[in-house]
């Protein structure tokens, strides 16, 4: 079934990977033979602690990689950086796999895999598909190499503009192709409706936070009451079913210092979250 016109997305669990070890260890040789390609959609997965392992053992061993998004906020840059990070961590090796040959990977190699030659590089007869990088912006100095620095430090934050088949689409970070305020809009209308039809959808019958409660607990929220407050979200537990990111030394307590009695802050916490400050609450922690 493998041929030169595959594409597998991700292709991470291969028979050698150590989440699905098995004793034939022979897919990626498998599809170097067919000539398969792969379709590498970092983010998706990393969010849930699985990287492919890895992109340059992939290459080096005859199987062609493209880059991809595959969830919010797909981001091509985002995904490219993510990509050399995780290639080098996973095999433990900084020269896995260069800059060169990731920007490859995302461009004219992933046109390639489509069987497209007119897209992916800028050549007489290609696509008008552009990406202009403000090479003066900080993020981008010093400009000793352009595309390092575009990788590892500026990333979508020197991108000025953006051409799709001669037509400009984005200027300065604004997209011109929609009204993307009103879209950003009728989505915070759509969850707020899903979120309040959740214990009325869910097996459990868990309250809005019970399915999968934020990273910010909730008593930071200014707009949820406090735990055992009126219309609070249902909490198991202080974290529900999911821990809140926020170390515990970061803990909200009344009185901040110089900041009287009817302010709280974060004690212990060395970064500029410090000197954060929100109204004291008579629930909040002692």
């Amino acid at each position: 079934m493998l041929t030169d016109r595959s594409i597998i997305g991700h292709s991470i669990f291969l028979d050698d990977h150590p989440f699905t070890p098995w004793h034939t260890g022979r897919d990626l040789a498998l599809l170097a033979e067919a000539g398969a390609a792969v379709a590498h959609c970092p983010t998706v997965f990393a969010r849930r602690g699985i990287a492919l392992r890895d992109m340059g053992r992939l290459r080096r061993a005859g199987v062609r990689v493209g880059i991809g998004t595959d969830t919010f906020p797909h981001n091509m840059l985002e995904e490219m950086w993510l990509a050399m990070y995780l290639a080098r961590t996973q095999a433990g090796n900084p020269r896995t796999l260069t800059g060169g040959e990731l920007f490859t990977a995302a461009t004219a190699g992933g046109a390639a895999m489509l069987g497209r030659d007119d897209i992916g590089r800028l050549a007489p007869g290609c696509r008008a598909d552009l990406v202009l990088v403000d090479l003066a912006h900080p993020a981008m100095r010093p400009g000793y190499d352009p595309l390092r620095s575009l990788l590892y430090a500026a990333a979508d934050r020197a991108v000025r503009a953006v051409y799709v088949d001669g037509a400009k689409v984005v200027e300065e970070g604004r997209v011109l192709t929609m009204d993307y305020p009103a879209a950003a809009a009728a989505l915070d209308e759509a969850q707020a409706r899903m979120v309040r039809d959740v214990p009325s959808r869910d097996w459990a019958q868990r309250g809005r936070g019970g399915g999968q409660p934020a990273d910010v607990p909730p008593w930071l929220t200014p707009a949820m009451p406090g735990p055992g407050r009126g219309t609070g979200p249902s909490l198991r537990g202080k974290g529900g079913l999911q821990p809140p990111m926020w170390p515990a030394r970061m803990a909200v307590r009344p009185g901040w210092p110089g900041g009287g009695s009817g302010e709280a802050g974060f004690q212990g916490c060395s970064s500029s979250l410090s000197c954060w400050r929100a109204p004291a609450r008579p629930w909040l922690r002692p």
